[in-house]
């Protein structure tokens, strides 16, 4: 899948909002803010000297190969960020076993929370941060699996031992 270019996507956005809104909510130049909507210059990827914020944060996350940023930015959007899944074999990929494992996590994380309130009665910050790491891992594993469901790769007749 071909992404449109970061600075495609951020004069989108500007747009909506404003050239000069944006400017004077981050303390810059408008002309700072029409180069980050630009196309780029060379093969640096900067337009005009400027890279754009977008292109910032695609570089840090590059760098760090962690998703938390990404997933940081969904949640401030009032959303979640869910990876693409990798392809698995066939054998990997079983339809019954899949639907299984999902489950079982699920009572695991339902269990959790059954034991922090029957514990002291309340589900603390501590534990509620476990719940979300935990629910956010099986979101991740639920939109894998429909995802294969929707890629095919699920077929009864051929996983009959």
């Amino acid at each position: 899948m071909k992404l449109r270019p970061t600075h495609e996507a951020l004069k989108d956005c500007i747009e909506k909002a404003g050239v000069k809104k944006v400017a004077g909510a981050l303390g810059i130049s408008s002309s700072l803010v029409y180069k980050w909507c630009q196309p780029p210059d060379d093969e640096k990827g900067e337009s005009s000297g400027a890279a754009n914020p977008l292109d910032r944060m695609l570089t840090i996350y590059e760098l760090s190969g962690d998703s938390e940023i990404i997933q940081y930015l969904c949640r401030r959007a009032g959303g979640f960020f869910t990876e693409n899944p990798h392809a698995k074999t066939k054998a990997e990929l079983r339809f019954v076993t899949e639907t299984i494992e999902i489950l079982n996590k699920f009572a695991d994380l339902m269990h959790y929370a059954e034991r922090s309130l029957r514990g002291d009665g309340v589900i603390d910050h501590g534990e509620a941060v476990n719940l979300r790491q935990d629910w956010d891992r099986l979101k991740s594993r639920l939109e894998h699996f429909i995802t294969a469901c929707e890629q095919g790769q699920f077929d009864i007749r051929k996983e009959k031992d």
